[in-house]
C-alpha cells in the first residue's frame, strides 16, 4: 500500500528544494575556516594582517564571513593570474595608431 503526500506538503517540499537549489551558489566562509584553509592556526593577528595586506575583506554587515569568489579574486590578483575573460581583452591586436600613441605617451 502506497500513501500519497498531500497537496500542501508536496508544494512545501518542492518549494524546499527549490530554495536549496538557488541557495546552493550562496555560501560563506567563517573566518576560522578561511584561516585553517590558508594555512593559519585560527583567527589571530597575524591571519587578520594577511588579510588586510592581501585585500581580502568581510562580507559588509556580515563580520568574519568571506565571499568565496571575492577571496579568489583576490588570491588570483596576488598571484599574478587573471581570469581568461579579461586577459582575451587585454591581448586584442592594438592598431598601429595606438601602438605610437603608447610609444609617445599620448592620450
Amino acid at each position: 500500500m502506497t500513501t500519497n503526500a498531500s497537496p500542501a506538503s508536496s508544494g512545501r517540499q518542492r518549494r524546499d528544494l527549490a530554495v536549496q537549489y538557488l541557495l546552493a551558489d550562496i555560501t560563506l566562509l567563517s573566518a576560522e575556516e578561511l584561516a585553517l584553509a590558508q594555512g593559519f592556526a585560527g583567527v589571530n593577528d597575524s591571519f587578520r594582517a594577511y588579510l588586510t595586506n592581501v585585500g581580502i575583506s568581510p562580507v559588509p554587515h556580515r563580520r568574519g564571513y568571506f565571499d568565496p569568489q571575492h577571496v579568489r579574486a583576490r588570491l588570483n590578483s596576488v598571484q599574478g593570474l587573471f581570469d581568461a575573460g579579461v586577459a582575451a581583452v587585454e591581448t586584442q591586436p592594438v592598431s598601429l595608431v595606438e601602438q605610437r600613441r603608447a610609444r609617445r605617451g599620448q592620450k
